[in-house]
Parts: structure tokens; sequence; C-alpha cells
């Protein structure tokens, strides 16, 4: 790759389930809403893995919030408290989502401290995604902007990296939802580079809109995907990684 500054490509990165595994955090946390309302309702999952079933019950409210995945989680646990006493999934997503039922729902008090709970464990600090750290210095090292472009609050973004102590190795980090004019913007700004990249791991937040924008993108798929992603199974990446470093070495070589 020639060294020259105008001919170095830029590198665009999402920042959740691409720098860092915020799905295990979700996950763990998530378990732990489960057994809280196991304990509450007195019944318990059996012969079904857990957090599957938790995680369809998770997609069946998401795909009826305006929120999606973003649903207050208080929802969730009244969802499980149905689900729990027998009602199917569907259904105990819809009745928590609608807030009607004449079945014995969780009560507003043990569902928000259920809530609490899950938000606080929510805090726990991701660990970094495999590659991450060493492709970071490489491209550092070869002179590469990276901007974590990220729908998730900047602040935050900055404490984990600052906590990764991978923040020197960022030249920027905007918050703001992903979209094809977003990239159009960024990239205007920033002198329109020969060539420009996206690692991330949704097909329709990360994929989509940068290949809109005429972005070489790169798949960097997490641990949890979405119900709805299988409705952009059109969306195809130019590349698909299993490490952050599998992606620094196709930036590194075009």
């Amino acid at each position: 790759m020639s060294t020259s500054a105008d001919n170095r490509p830029l590198l665009f990165a999402d920042a959740d389930n691409t720098l860092w595994d915020t799905n295990k955090v979700y996950a763990d946390a998530q378990l732990r809403l489960l057994a809280d309302i196991e304990r509450i309702s007195g019944h318990h999952i059996t012969g079904e893995n857990r957090l599957d079933w938790l995680r369809q019950l998770d997609q069946e409210i998401a795909q009826r919030h305006h929120a999606r995945l973003r649903y207050p989680p208080r929802l969730l646990a009244k969802a499980a408290f149905l689900a729990l006493g027998g009602e199917n999934l569907s259904g105990a997503a819809k009745l928590a989502w609608s807030g009607g039922s004449d079945r014995i729902q969780l009560e507003d008090v043990a569902a928000l401290q259920v809530e609490k709970r899950f938000l606080e464990n929510l805090e726990i600090r991701p660990p970094l995604r495999e590659g991450v750290l060493a492709g970071l210095k490489d491209l550092h090292n070869a002179g590469i902007s990276v901007l974590v472009v990220t729908e998730a609050h900047r602040e935050r973004v900055l404490e984990l990296l600052d906590f990764h102590a991978i923040a020197g190795y960022i030249n920027r980090v905007i918050e703001v939802r992903k979209e094809k004019r977003t990239f159009d913007r960024v990239l205007k700004l920033v002198g329109n580079p020969r060539r420009a990249f996206m690692i991330g791991d949704q097909l329709d937040r990360d994929i989509l809109p940068a290949k809109e924008a005429g972005l070489a993108t790169i798949l960097f798929p997490g641990g949890f995907q979405p119900k709805w992603q299988s409705t952009y199974s059109h969306v195809q990446p130019d590349h698909q990684v299993t490490s952050f470093s599998e992606a620094v070495k196709i930036v590194l070589d075009e």
C-alpha cells in the first residue's frame, strides 16, 4: 500500500459488538433478569436454552415496540412473568406491550425493581472483541484514520475507549444515526478519501447505509442477530471476517 497520506484509506467502525462485546454483557444481564422473574413467580424454565427462550421473548417485544431493542426492560420482565405462568411467547409479549390482560401480571413496583437491577448489570464494561487491540495498533502505525460511528451515547463510547486504552488509536467518535447521508457528509468533511471502509456487525444499521454511500463494507458478526436481520439477507457485504485483525488486513492490503 502506498504511504502517501492522500492514498491512505479511511476506516469507519461501529462500536457496540464491533470494538467490544456488548452482547456478552446483555446476555449475562438478561439471564439475571430471568432468574429474578423465576424467583418472583415461582416458575422455572426447564428443558430449554434459557437465554434462547428469553431472547425469543425479547424479539417478540422489540418487533412491536417503536424503539425496537431499546424498549423499556420492565416490559421484558412483565412478559417473562406471563410466559412463565403459561402464556405463549407471542401472547406474553403482546400483553406486556399493550398493558392489558385479565391474567395475573407482575406488579409495576416489582417490574421496576427488576428493570433497575438489569440496567445496573448493563453498566459492566464489555470486553474487547477478538483482534481489536492489535488491529487498531496496526492501523495507527500505518497512519490510517479510524472514525467510530455509533448510535450509542458518545460519552459512553469515549469512556470505554479510555477504559480499554485504545482512545489514542481513534481519530474521532461520531454519535449519529447511520444513514447514507451520514457517510456522504463525513466523507466530504474529511476530503473524500480514495477508499473508505465500514466495519460493523449489523446488515441494516452498518452495512446497508455504508454500501449505499459507496464504502467497501466488512461484516464482523456478533453473537446476537435481531430477528429482523433476515429481511436484509439480500444485503451482501464486500467482506466478512471472524476477527477485527482480519478486517485490518483487508484495509492494509488495499
